[in-house]
C-alpha cells in the first residue's frame, strides 16, 4: 500500500506542489509510528473518495483559504481571527528549535528565541485539515541539522515546499520572512506576543525527549512588517518545552519542535 500512496501523493496535494521534485522514498527518512500510519491511511482514504467522485480525475480541490478553520482548542482559547476584517493569507508548518539559556543549576531555563524552517501548507489547510493536523507530529521526527539548510526544499512525507524562515531578530522580535522563495512572496513580519494558550495534552504532541508541547501563541505584527500581515497564530505545537530546572543543562541549549503557523492579513 505504501508504494501506491507515494505514487498518488500528487493527486492528494495537487495545489501544494509548485514544481516536480526528485523521487525520494520517504520511508527511509521517517521512522514508522502511529502518526505516520494514520497519515498514510488518511491519504489513502482521500484517494478512494476522489476516485469515487463521478468527476474523477477532474475533481482536484480548489486552494481556497476561506475554507480553512484555525484550530483554537487550547486553554484558554486564543482571540479569534477575522474580527477586524483580516483574512487568512498563509498557513505553514514550522520545523525547528526553541532556544534557552541557563544562569545556574537551580534556575529555570529562560526562553530566548526560536529558529525554524516554514513550509507552505495553505492548500492542505484548505482541503485536507485532517492531514494538516498530522504534519507537525511527523515533522518533529525529520532530522534537521540546520533549519535554514539549503537542503530543506520540501517537507516529507507531504513534499510541501519551503515558504519561509522564522527567527528572532536582534531586538528580540519574533520574525517571519516569507519572501525567501521567489515563487512565494507572502511578506515579512516582525511581531510581538499578545496571548498564550496551553496546548491540548495529547501523546502525539510530545517532543523527541518526551517533553510537552510549547504553548500556542497569538501575535500581532509591529513596525517593519510588509505584505499586509496583521496577526500570526502558532498552534498544534509538538515538543519544544524546556525542562523545569537547569540541573545538568549547559549555559545555552536547544529543544526541537514543530508547529502550525497561521498568518492573517488585512485587505490592501
Amino acid at each position: 500500500m505504501l508504494t501506491t500512496i507515494f505514487l498518488f501523493l500528487p493527486l492528494i496535494f495537487p495545489l501544494a506542489l509548485s514544481a516536480p521534485s526528485q523521487p525520494v522514498d520517504k520511508r527511509s527518512i521517517l521512522p514508522w509510528s502511529k502518526t505516520l500510519r494514520d497519515f498514510y491511511w488518511a491519504v489513502d482514504r482521500h484517494i478512494i473518495e476522489a476516485k469515487r467522485d463521478p468527476d474523477y480525475p477532474n475533481n482536484a480541490p480548489t486552494c481556497d483559504l476561506g475554507n480553512a478553520t484555525l484550530p483554537n482548542n487550547g486553554t484558554p482559547a486564543l482571540p479569534g481571527p477575522g474580527t477586524d476584517g483580516s483574512f487568512l493569507k498563509h498557513v505553514a508548518i514550522g520545523r525547528g528549535r526553541q532556544n534557552y539559556t541557563c544562569d545556574n543549576a537551580t534556575a529555570a531555563p529562560k526562553a530566548i528565541g526560536a529558529k525554524a524552517a516554514l513550509f507552505n501548507a495553505s492548500c492542505i489547510a484548505s482541503a485536507y485539515p485532517d492531514i494538516l493536523a498530522m504534519l507537525p507530529g511527523l515533522a518533529i521526527n525529520i532530522p534537521m541539522p540546520d533549519p535554514f539548510s539549503a537542503q530543506l526544499a520540501s517537507l516529507p512525507p507531504s513534499t510541501i515546499d519551503l515558504s519561509g524562515h522564522h527567527y528572532f531578530d536582534s531586538t528580540g522580535a519574533p520574525t517571519f520572512d516569507l519572501d525567501v522563495i521567489p515563487a512565494y512572496q507572502f511578506g515579512f513580519a516582525r511581531s510581538a506576543k499578545m496571548n498564550t494558550s496551553s496546548a491540548p495534552a495529547q501523546p502525539a504532541n510530545t517532543g523527541l525527549q518526551g517533553e510537552p508541547p510549547v504553548p500556542w501563541l497569538y501575535l500581532n505584527t509591529i513596525n517593519g512588517t510588509t505584505g499586509g500581515i496583521e496577526h500570526i497564530y502558532r498552534v498544534n505545537t509538538v515538543g519544544g518545552s524546556q525542562p523545569a530546572t537547569c540541573a545538568g543543562m549547559p549555559a545555552a541549549f536547544e529543544v526541537e519542535y514543530a508547529a502550525e503557523y497561521w498568518f492573517y492579513a488585512k485587505p490592501s
